[in-house]
């Protein structure tokens, strides 16, 4: 992988009807910290639970109230040197999309 010697910093939210803990399990070997949110106008996870969940896994994580919020923190956190990956839910990136776009 291209990435491996750089950290991966996660934003996260996801539908209630996905399988959270499968998607957080599988990438955890990959994250440095997930960074919970909501998405906008869905039945989601509560960005404290997806949090919870990734740090049963071990991994660093904090939640947010808004995407802007939760954007701005694993941008912050992934720096220079590493890397903010969007995922969880196609609804969560065009939401980060539109802010991007700003």
């Amino acid at each position: 992988m291209l990435f491996r010697s750089k950290p991966v910093h996660l934003l996260m939210g996801m539908q209630v009807t996905k399988d959270s803990t499968c998607f957080i399990e599988t990438l955890a070997p990959i994250l440095s910290s997930v960074h919970a949110v909501p998405i906008r106008e869905m039945e989601c996870f509560a960005p404290d639970d997806i949090a919870e969940m990734a740090r049963r896994t071990g991994i660093t994580a904090s939640s947010y109230d808004t995407v802007k919020d939760g954007l701005a923190a694993v941008t912050e956190n992934a720096g220079d040197n590493g890397l903010a990956l969007v995922a969880g839910s196609l609804y969560l990136v065009g939401e980060v999309g539109e802010l991007l776009n700003k």
